[in-house]
């Protein structure tokens, strides 16, 4: 019988640990990014690659980061952004993401930050919505 109850009160101990630690998680996994506005550059023929371009509002009290976007539209997907050097408008891929501040906005669009698709499937029209994945820093994948 003393058996049995130290069981139980080890049960409730190891419950209660997991529920500090869910509500510990909670924050992370509750995001306040909001996605707006998600547009691909149309293709004509077979051109191997398009951009996406997207805004991220990050409502919350902490900073996030881009880390990458997931397709299956393309082989491989980059983020990238576009630069002057000596003159000459570069684009370049970027390393270790896009920072999202708190409180702020940020827009990728033409001429600054975007998503490249690379090795596309299949062409890509106007008229037609198509679904990526963000993964982010603290929010994860969404």
């Amino acid at each position: 019988m003393n058996g049995d109850f130290m069981l139980s009160l080890n049960l409730q101990r190891i419950f209660a640990a997991g529920f500090v630690c869910l509500v510990m998680l909670s924050p992370a996994l509750a995001s306040d990014l909001k996605i707006g506005a998600l547009q691909f550059r149309a293709t004509i023929g077979s051109m191997p690659s398009s951009a996406a371009y997207l805004s991220i509002t990050n409502h919350g009290t902490m900073p996030d980061r881009l880390l990458d976007v997931e397709s299956s539209l393309a082989r491989k997907t980059e983020l990238h952004t576009m630069a002057v050097t000596n003159g000459v408008m570069k684009m370049r891929q970027i390393d270790g993401g896009i920072d999202i501040p708190a409180g702020a906005t940020i827009q990728l669009a033409p001429g600054g930050f975007h998503v490249m698709l690379i090795g596309l499937k299949a062409p890509l029209t106007v008229d037609e919505n198509y679904d990526v994945t963000l993964v982010f820093e603290t929010a994860g994948k969404g």
